[in-house]
């Protein structure tokens, strides 16, 4: 029971995690550069972002195939079912879902940083 569980949490809660560490990251480095001290660091901004996307979505995809396992070890419970194997059958399929968007929002998310023009003054 103890590694269904941690199946859950890391199912439900890594998608959205990972996704937060991308875009707060993501905007930090892309501040670098623009910031009056930062230029002469020499980051390559789009090699910061492709590791960020490629990262993040590691591990979202690591927790969609979390998810599908729990749900894979749970497919004979009931989709009301009391008790802790209802809920983590209930956990199991939010987090199919849930892992499926924050999937996209790594992917858009990169595309946008890729798509940046860099810094422009106002």
């Amino acid at each position: 029971m103890r590694r269904l569980e941690l199946l859950q949490w890391f199912g439900l809660l890594a998608a959205p995690l990972a996704w937060t560490t991308q875009l707060v990251a993501g905007l930090a480095v892309a501040g670098v550069p623009c910031a009056r001290g930062g230029g002469h660091w020499g980051i390559s901004v789009e090699s910061w972002e492709i590791a960020l996307a490629a990262a993040s979505g590691t591990v979202a995809v690591c927790a969609q195939l979390s998810a599908v396992t729990l749900y894979r070890e749970l497919r004979d419970v009931e989709d009301d079912a009391p008790g802790p194997r209802g809920r983590l059958h209930f956990f199991a399929v939010a987090s199919l879902f849930g892992n499926v968007l924050f999937i996209a929002l790594i992917t858009l998310t990169a595309v946008g940083a890729a798509a940046h023009s860099g810094c422009r003054q106002a």
